[in-house]
């Protein structure tokens, strides 16, 4: 589901992402791990898929992700998610 929310939005929080997979910031965290263990799997690197963009809101941390343009392409170009789901 993570993949396939961020295919549907240009970029989301890890706020935003939370409220959509509804998830805590310890299962997300497992989402994550789970995803690059199956990543290398198939020896490619969490960042070959997506990028985690870090800024500072004063001393509050935002995490952004977004799917890379080359994912991106890959997807549509292999009728995804809407023929692999």
């Amino acid at each position: 589901q993570f993949l396939r929310i961020l295919f549907e939005h240009s970029s989301l929080t890890t706020d935003k992402l939370l409220e959509k997979l509804s998830l805590d910031h310890a299962s997300f965290a497992g989402v994550l791990s789970g995803l690059s263990k199956q990543l290398k799997k198939q020896k490619l690197k969490p960042w070959q898929l997506y990028n985690a963009r870090v800024e500072w809101d004063g001393k509050t941390q935002v995490r952004t992700f977004s799917l890379t343009a080359t994912f991106r392409w890959a997807a549509r170009e292999l009728g995804w998610p809407e023929k692999w789901i």
